[in-house]
């Protein structure tokens, strides 16, 4: 009896095929995965320090502020005043990047960071606006915008 058959090789090999295929899907699902837990992790640690948290607030007061007399100087008035501002700016175009790029889920972010996302936008919207004109650059922060159009969608959704 001869088990060498060639239909006996051909479905061999296509059963060991299959299960390489399969194996090596199945890494790369769990490490793509793993990449984009560890980035959200990372997301977090950057955006729950305590300097990142204040500055947060430092553009909330701003934003009221603001409000009051609608004068954008008040974003650049002082160095803590820029530097809050520059801070969140950087964190959430940062961030956008990230999202856009898919290196950090976005429904897992935006659950955490949605509505913060907006309220910063929407607090910072008149002082990048006037430095994307300031600059002749139209996509000065643009990660940050999408990032906080994306937040709108996500909540609207729930």
């Amino acid at each position: 009896m001869v088990t060498e058959s060639p239909i006996f090789i051909t479905v061999l090999l296509f059963v060991a095929s299959s299960a390489a295929a399969s194996a090596a899907w199945s890494t790369y699902w769990f490490n793509n995965k793993s990449y984009k837990r560890n980035g959200l992790l990372e997301a977090f640690k950057v955006l729950n320090e305590s300097g990142h948290r204040e500055s947060r607030r430092v553009v909330y007061a701003l934003h009221d502020q603001y409000n009051s007399n609608r004068d954008e100087k008040i974003f650049i008035e002082s160095d803590l005043n820029r530097r809050a501002v520059e801070m969140v700016r950087a964190d959430f175009d940062q961030m956008g990047t990230f999202v856009r790029n898919r290196s950090i889920t976005k429904n897992d972010f935006l659950n955490a960071y949605g509505e913060t996302v907006f309220r910063c936008w929407r607090a910072l919207e008149p002082h990048i606006l006037t430095e994307r004109q300031q600059r002749h650059f139209e996509y000065y922060m643009k990660n940050f915008e999408w990032l906080s159009d994306e937040a709108i969608k996500y909540w609207q959704k729930r």
